[in-house]
This record gives structure tokens, sequence and C-alpha cells, in this order.
């Protein structure tokens, strides 16, 4: 495969997660709805730690378990932080 097409399947997946990461900010904002209406707290450390710990468990080689947890870390703080703007917009 030549550099081209070797990209352009990196850009074909990035494209494909960012459609995955706004489907995951949908759906954190609907839940946050839910957790106010039933006046629970926003955030659950303890769900925090299943979903990392789920993401170090299921990671497959080349990706490492850090690096796995590492990116599911990322994505909740991107996703909180989407959440937040939202709710004030």
């Amino acid at each position: 495969m030549d550099i081209k097409r070797q990209r352009k399947a990196i850009d074909d997946i990035d494209a494909r997660l960012l459609r995955l990461l706004t489907q995951r900010v949908k759906a954190a904002l609907g839940l946050a709805r839910l957790k106010q209406k039933l006046g629970l707290p926003p955030r659950d450390a303890a769900r925090e730690a299943e979903v990392l710990g789920r993401a170090r468990k299921t990671a497959r080689s080349p990706l490492t378990p850090q690096a796995a947890q590492g990116i599911m870390a990322a994505i909740m703080r991107g996703t909180r932080a989407s959440v937040r703007k939202r709710k004030r917009a």
C-alpha cells in the first residue's frame, strides 16, 4: 500500500470515530438530563472506573491496555466538556 492509501484509510477511520463520538455525546446529554430530573449527581466515579477498567481489559494488540485507558479517559473528558457547554447553551 502506498502512503496516500494508508492516509486515506486512517482518514476514513477518523471520520467513523468522530461520528461515533457525536453519538456518544448525544447519549451523554440524554443521560445528563435524566440524572438532573432524578436529582442524581452528574458524575459517577464508580461508573467511570468501570468504563476505564473495561477499556484496559478489552484492549487488543497493538493497542496497549494503558493506551486504551488513556484514550477512554480523554473521550470521557471531551464528552463531559461537550455536555457542560451544551447545557449552558
